[in-house]
């Protein structure tokens, strides 16, 4: 599988000394990466941490393609850029965090939860084997409204709505979460007692 990734904004995190996360890919996954060149004279060069440079385009270098034949990680991936006067230098420094991709996503759902601030089971907890790559999660009163929201598999539900605890009863949950290549739902009830 090819995936295709542009690199936005490359300077500012050079600039700012930070390096950041960019893409996420499986191991042996290849995936393009593209910088737009900076001046129109100049050449770029790229390195990786790790993994394989399969290609780069022959005229600019502004683009190349990379086989993450590696372990799980996090892996850098610098740009250099060398001008005619060669002057050369780093423009940014990005990370790419590779995944395994030989077992499903299990996630474990609680069906009962005490919010009472009383420090033990006071919350809705999920917890996967490894994180998706996209998750998110609603919950519905008995009454079919939306009391809770979240896009963070590590964000649980404290049994707070509007400010207060929520009453005791039955809720109803969906999660999606994307699992390789496809989504994946899961729907359930949980038990809210005091």
């Amino acid at each position: 599988m090819k995936k295709l990734f542009y690199i936005l904004l490359i300077l500012l995190s050079a600039k700012s000394g930070f390096s950041q996360i960019i893409d996420t890919c499986f191991v042996n996954e290849t995936s393009v990466y593209h910088v737009k060149n900076q001046q129109e004279s100049s050449f770029l060069y790229w390195e990786i941490s790790d993994g394989e440079i399969i290609s780069e385009n022959p005229t600019k270098s502004d683009s190349i393609v990379v086989l993450w034949n590696v372990n799980a990680g996090i892996y850098e991936l610098s740009i250099y850029e060398k001008t005619e006067n060669n002057c050369e230098g780093k423009i940014a420094v990005v990370e790419i965090m590779i995944i395994e991709n030989d077992f499903d996503i299990e996630l474990d759902i609680p069906n009962v939860f005490t919010p009472n601030g009383d420090g033990k089971n006071d919350y809705f907890t999920i917890t996967a084997n490894r994180l998706p790559l996209y998750y998110q999660i609603t919950i519905f009163n008995r009454w079919g409204n939306n009391v809770f929201e979240n896009q963070d598999i590590n964000n649980s539900w404290d049994g707070m709505i509007n400010g207060e605890y929520c009453s005791e009863g039955v809720y109803y949950y969906e999660i999606q979460y994307r699992d390789r290549e496809k989504i994946e739902k899961k729907y359930g009830l949980i038990r809210v007692f005091r």
